[in-house]
């Protein structure tokens, strides 16, 4: 027998072009789910996706039915079937056109490099036909085919079916082919035209049991020759046995040749006819004897880390994929506004009467107080969208329109409800250089503290603001000269009052400089003494003007008003996404309530933060919301930036939520510089669900030349004004000049290169992407964008341009300009690491026009109006000598920057979530130093003396490598210095020991260990590293060292991932690694029993980022263990003191709860000499400060309530009493005339009743009310409000109230009473009477009321 071979059909790889064959199934209940490469002939554009088809997955022996034209099984005779084993049984099909032979295919396919081959295929639907891949791809070149020319039956040059160019159509080839697996050595074809309807195709057929081997089974195909003769466009045939098979392949005895590959393996069934159970592959000779191998079809399989069989894939036991289900009409309007907003993502009336059968004016009653009607747009919206944002600007424009309309009123009365309570001036915080406070002020406050001259003031020396540049000048600075208060009190011989004054509403630190010649040379070193006397003279300057600002009543109120309208006018809107349906979301995973939430926040509102803790299910967030954007009209491309590590993590996630998601992901080759072009412009002209690329790769796609000359030319003009701004105020020579020339010099060099570059035709921009949503995965990595400041060396504040941030900032303002705000998204589970201070980079990217309109747009602005800072003279780190330090030391009015905050940033902390996590049992293992370690913490003292006298060269010895020091001392003294003993009660023998405790109890379940450790990483040159000395150890102890892993081994991605596969599985079972290595990103929590802290982290984002990847979910465990380890008396304990102070910090901002309204900043710097030195001695004060700084707290809040009061009663004093006053005097008049005139009505008897409605006299109660509620009826219908009766002289008026849907009558005469209208006409009348029955009691409450605003004595005077 010569060489043969074919391949056969689990379960068919179909794409959804292939919908013929789910047209074939009974039931399309199941769905198939593969990765595949989609190449398209014509445009040459490669797209890798995961397919999904609504088929049924093949159960034993099940067949698809085929289908022909004529409608017969077979066109042949059954006796002409046969099979010759031992000799060549190819013979020639006689009639190509009959049934089965019509539905193979001729293969003319046309090279990568020009030659031509040829192949076979067979038809499997109207428009599919199913090949072998190595017909269409080159494994060895790595390369598609040109073309292909498909011809059904074709016979020599008879095409009886025509015959079609496959060059504009698509081919879908298996993942696992390409990547080299030629096992998996299948293709489908998508024609353009439906062959298929004339032809005929096959059906499929596939039993998991072995094939009886006195089955006979046919081969189909275009052989190269037979004998030797060319046969290459002349149908044959071929039969024989199956000998053996597997899950993927069929072996048989057919005697096949070259250009059989592709063809079908058919079977005869009898009442099925003709079925294909193969693809034709490859032959081979085994014992003599050749043997084609048959491919099954990629049979699914999930695979455990070592390769083999898991269990079978969800697509045959399960629902992959949701079917949509359209609702075509409801009950209520309630139920009709969540499918509107759900299919619409908006308030769509007209729909949502189709749906519930009413009228739209109906609808929109029945909604009053759910939906309303934006009077500025005259869109209908929701009560959640509509009663959130600046709700001031809303109530003033709604009382505008209110005035004319009264279908506006129920805006109104429902805005009324939902603002912002009012602060006093107690509750605000005033810091000079707070752009909302006039410059008059200022002004005012020189002439009041200065007492600055009258012939000066408000002329020759006044205060200016420069919305510009956000700086503040003061005139005249030098004018007043002999004035005490300016060059003693509020300033120093060497800088007056003024110039302190006005540095610190700029937020400047005040440095004095000598000017020393060294070598001939002039050197400016700063001073001191000087600048200490200068900052306590400007913190006087502060004082003074905190204790003045809010002394004048009329000053104060105008202040508070500014502030509320500005700053406390924003409501948080609360987002609801239960109603949201999620089409094409796999049935198997349904997300939480605030994940549904977090994407109603993505689809409802501006550009939007995730700020949810590490677990909270970010990913799944922002996939469903991109693919919501895309099913709802809102996005049209959406653009994935994610760390590069973790694209095909996200891709396969992507995948998992939505398998029928048409995604691009990108590879490193993809962005290499010969096929970024390629990979771009399939972005571009790609319709896409979701392209997935890395931030590096992200920030190789560039903006247009044009967009970035202008946003350079607009920084420049910016940079020029400010330049000229403290030119003119600082002689050109203070640093900050310098440090902005600096940077317009780089702005410029910038510009210049952009101008110099000819226009490359070939480069594809981020305009012509078309991405119009971008979701960019843990964006702290973006944190450190280059804000303009008047302050400099400021904790917190980005010193140099970080050009992957400035190109997010430049892509999200475009993004901005299309979208209206509403197409980024940022995701992070620490958007506060260390400062305050990132609130704002993160405001910036994501709320800019905000921050415009509120005239925060600088970044000194935004400071001066939340935030203080210090400056304090200290060493540098360095040691080479002093430093004027700026840091943030406490921000204030935090609720109103919350709320603004609030506006675009989801948060969620894991208090509020109680995710399914293990529960963490903390162990703080606590240690007594050694001797060694006493002595060496003792010494630092001597050290940080020394480097503070400056007796020591700072290249030797400094503050920072004092502090270092003591780190690794409290890690293990022989960081130190490696001759020193190992200590057997120190912090390494103690892990190890328990870390050996814990896989000795849990080697029965293979659990695993993380420990954690910053410093000492391994090294390469054979010193002491606690790495190394950790392993060795535990080698000892008996643990096989193959389990034992460092995470600083795996370097490249793929020997990190066989590193983490191995974590998972459990044979690697203790990780070693640092923080940065072993972070975000990091999923290898199955198994994780327990976590080790060798060291302490500097910041809290790095703990929560370390116990993130054990507190997950996804962790087998439900109990692990968290181990930390501190040395008493080292820097351990007060650096693991710092990061809880921190963490306090940071709690304020990340917490659902109101915030404090002021509280410290934190910042990571070098400990002080105070702090070494308390420590080194063991002092016990240290706790007791710690106490005291709580008390301190409390008293603080105390004198806080205490100025509340006064300010409270003052105000009421002078405002509220007389107002109350007069408006009790008017009320009590009112009532008491009232009642004069309604005690006769009330009197008089039954019979002698009148009341007048709408001109007509009624004597009947019944008759009156019944004209009342007609009345009443009239004017909803015209949709207006007014009198329509008149009872002796008090005029009643009617409204109808849209939410309680009643009607209200107000009875007035000088005062008013209002009452609900009831359905009885005759129990009306008696409401009214009732009302005015009811003045007698009113008056003595009226009374009473009076005398408790005033006062008795008060009282008895009025």
């Amino acid at each position: 027998m010569k060489a043969s071979g074919i391949v056969a059909l689990s379960s068919m790889e179909l794409n959804s072009g292939l919908t013929a064959f789910a047209d074939n199934q009974s039931d399309g209940s199941k769905s198939h789910i593969e990765r595949y490469h989609r190449y398209d002939f014509d445009t040459k554009e490669e797209s890798i996706e995961e397919i999904i088809v609504e088929t049924n997955s093949f159960t034993d022996g099940e067949t698809t039915a085929g289908y022909f034209p004529n409608g017969k099984i077979s066109d042949i005779d059954l006796s002409d079937l046969y099979a010759i084993i031992g000799s060549n049984d190819i013979t020639v099909v006689d009639n190509p056109t009959a049934t089965p032979y019509c539905s193979t295919v001729c293969l003319q396919i046309t090279t990568n490099n020009g030659g031509t081959n040829y192949g076979s295929g067979f038809m499997i639907g109207p428009n599919a036909l199913a090949t072998a891949a190595h017909n269409l791809y080159s494994i060895k070149e790595k390369a598609y085919v040109k073309s292909v020319n498909v011809a059904p039956a074709r016979s020599d040059n008879s095409k009886p079916f025509g015959s079609e160019n496959v060059s504009a159509s698509s081919m879908i080839v298996s993942d696992s082919y390409l990547a080299g697996t030629s096992s998996e050595d299948w293709a489908i074809i998508t024609l353009k035209n439906n062959l298929g309807t004339k032809t005929g195709w096959l059906g499929l057929h596939w039993q998991s049991s072995n094939y009886s081997s006195s089955q006979l089974v046919y081969a189909y195909g275009y052989p190269s020759q037979i004998n030797g003769a060319d046969a290459r466009y002349r149908m044959c045939k071929s039969s024989g046995y199956i000998r053996s098979q597997t899950s993927k392949y069929l072996k048989g005895d057919w005697d096949l040749t070259g250009g059989f590959s592709g063809g079908p393996l058919v079977e005869y069934i009898s009442g099925a006819g003709y079925v294909a159970i193969g693809i034709h592959k490859d032959g081979s000779t085994i014992d003599g004897s050749s043997y084609p191998t048959s491919y099954t079809g990629a049979s699914l399989e999930i695979l455990d880390e070592d390769k083999n069989l898991k269990r079978l894939a969800d697509i045959f036991t399960k629902r992959t994929i949701r079917k949509p289900e359209p609702v075509t009409s409801v009950d209520t309007p309630s139920e009709a506004l969540a499918l509107s907003i759900g299919e619409k993502a908006k308030v769509d009336v007209p729909f949502m009467a189709e749906l519930c059968g009413k009228t739209e004016q109906k609808v929109t009653e029945e909604l009053a107080g759910v939906i309303f009607r934006n009077p500025v747009t005259q869109a209908w919206v929701t009560a959640d969208e509509y009663l959130s944002g600046n709700v001031r600007e809303k109530l003033a424009t709604a009382e505008t329109f209110a005035a004319n309309h009264p279908e506006y009123q129920v805006n109104v009365e429902y805005l009324k409800r939902v603002q912002p309570k009012d602060l006093n001036a107690s509750e605000i915080e005033v810091r000079l250089g707070a752009n909302w406070i006039k410059a008059e002020y200022i002004t005012d406050f020189m002439e009041r503290v200065f007492k600055t001259p009258s012939y000066y003031i408000g002329s020759s020396i006044k205060a200016t603001y420069s919305e510009i540049s956000g700086a503040w000048n003061i005139s005249g600075k030098s004018l007043d000269r002999s004035n005490p208060r300016v060059t003693n009190t509020y300033g120093t011989m060497r800088v007056n009052g003024y110039r302190l004054l006005e540095d610190a509403l700029n937020l400047r630190d005040t440095k004095i400089y000598d000017t020393i010649y060294e070598d001939g040379k002039e050197r400016r070193v700063l001073n001191k003494k000087e600048t200490m006397l200068a900052q306590q003279a400007q913190e006087a300057i502060r004082d003074a003007f905190k204790q003045w600002i809010f002394k004048d009543l009329d000053r104060r109120e105008e202040l508070c008003k500014v502030y509320n309208e500005r700053f406390n006018a924003i409501r948080p809107r609360e987002y609801d996404g239960s109603h949201i349906k999620f089409v094409g979301m796999t049935p198997e995973i349904s997300l939480m309530p605030h994940q549904k939430n977090a994407v109603a926040h993505i689809l409802y509102g501006n550009n939007t933060l995730l700020a949810h803790c590490v677990g909270a299910g970010k990913t799944f967030q922002m996939i469903a919301a991109g693919m919501e954007s895309r099913r709802l009209g809102l996005a049209q491309k959406n653009l994935y930036v994610v760390p590069n590590h973790l694209t095909e993590q996200w891709g396969a996630d992507f995948l998992r939520l939505y398998p029928n998601a048409n995604v691009l992901v990108a590879t490193k080759k993809d962005f290499e510089p010969a096929n970024r072009k390629k990979f771009c412009s399939r972005i571009a002209t790609g319709d896409y669900d979701a392209i997935i690329i890395g931030h590096s790769q992200f920030e190789r796609i560039p903006l247009s030349p044009e967009r970035q000359k202008s946003m350079i030319e607009r920084q420049i003009q910016d940079i020029t004004f400010a330049i000229a701004e403290a030119k003119a105020e600082d002689d050109g020579k203070s640093f900050t000049v310098k440090q902005m020339e600096k940077t317009k010099k780089t702005l410029q060099a910038k510009l210049q290169k952009l101008n110099d570059q000819s226009r490359k035709d070939d480069v594809v921009t981020f305009e012509q992407l078309g991405v119009d949503r971008l979701f960019v995965d843990e964006s702290h990595f973006y944190k450190n964008m280059f804000l303009y400041t008047k302050m400099r060396n400021i904790a917190g504040i980005a010193q140099t341009d970080a050009q992957k941030s400035s190109d997010m900032f430049a892509k999200c303002q475009y993004l901005d300009e299309i979208t209206g705000g509403k197409g980024v998204t940022f995701a992070t589970g620490t958007p506060v690491s260390n400062s305050m201070v990132e609130l704002y980079t993160i405001m910036r990217y994501l709320q800019y026009d905000t921050l415009q309109k509120l005239h925060l747009g600088h970044f000194d602005s935004w400071a001066a109006s939340f935030g203080e800072t210090v400056t304090a003279i200290e060493l540098s780190p360095e040691g080479t000598g002093y430093r004027a330090k700026t840091r943030f030391a406490r921000f204030f009015n935090l609720p109103e920057l919350i709320s603004l905050f609030k506006e675009s940033a989801d948060v969620q902390t894991a208090d509020m979530l109680n995710l399914p996590v293990p529960e963490a049992e903390y162990i703080n293992e606590v240690l007594k130093p050694s001797e060694t370690q006493q002595e060496m913490v003792s010494s630092f003292a001597d050290r940080a003396e020394r480097v503070r006298n400056g007796n020591v060269d700072p290249r030797t010895d400094n503050m920072l490598k004092i502090t270092n020091d003591g780190r690794k001392l409290a890690l293990d003294q022989r960081l130190i210095n490696d001759l020193l003993p190992d200590e057997p009660e120190s912090k390494v023998n103690l892990c190890v020991e328990n870390a050996y405790q814990v896989w000795e109890e849990s080697t029965p379940d293979k659990s695993t260990q993380l420990i954690f450790c910053d410093l000492s990483t391994p090294k390469a040159d054979g010193t002491f590293n606690v790495y190394d000395d950790v392993r060795e150890k535990l080698v000892a102890k008996g643990i096989p060292r193959e389990e034992i892993a460092f995470i600083h081994e795996a370097n490249t991605e793929t020997k990190k991932a066989e590193l983490f596969a191995k974590v998972r599985s459990g044979q690697a079972r203790i990780l070693l690694g640092s923080t940065p290595k072993l972070g975000a990103g990091t999923n290898i929590q199955d198994r994780l029993i327990a976590l080790h802290h060798l060291d302490c982290p500097w910041k809290p984002s790095d703990l929560e980022q370390q116990e993130g990847r054990i507190l997950r979910q996804g962790n087998r465990n439900q109990k692990v263990k968290i181990f930390r380890y501190v040395t008493e008396n080292t820097f351990d304990s007060y650096m693991w003191q710092i990061l809880e102070n921190k963490q306090k910090f940071i709690s304020q901002i990340m917490t659902s709860k109101s915030p404090v309204r002021a509280c410290d900043d934190v910042d990571d710097t070098a400990l002080t000499y105070a702090e070494i030195k308390a420590l080194a001695t063991g002092n016990p004060y240290i706790k007791e400060k710690m106490d005291l700084d709580i008390q301190v707290s409390k008293l603080k809040l105390m004198r806080a309530n205490h100025t509340s009061q006064i300010y409270s009663l003052e105000s009421d004093i002078a405002r509220r009493y007389p107002a109350e006053i007069t408006a009790a005097k008017e009320r009590i008049a009112g009532l008491k005339a009232d009642l004069a005139v309604a005690k006769p009505l009330l009197e008089q008897d039954k019979e002698k009743f009148s009341i007048t409605v709408e001109d007509r006299v009624y004597t009947d109660r019944k008759e009156a009310g019944s004209a009342i509620l007609a009345a009443c009826a009239a004017m909803k219908i015209a949709k207006t409000e007014g009198q329509i009766a008149d009872l002796g002289g008090f005029a009643i008026s009617s409204r109808f109230d849209a939410f309680a849907q009643t009607f209200k009558l107000t009875i007035k005469r000088q005062s008013s009473y209002t009452i609900e209208l009831g359905s009885d006409p005759a129990g009306n009348i008696q409401r009214i009477l009732n009302a005015l029955a009811s003045i007698e009691k009113t008056l003595p409450q009226r009374n009473l009321t009076l005398v408790q605003t005033v006062g008795w004595n008060w009282a008895k005077k009025v």
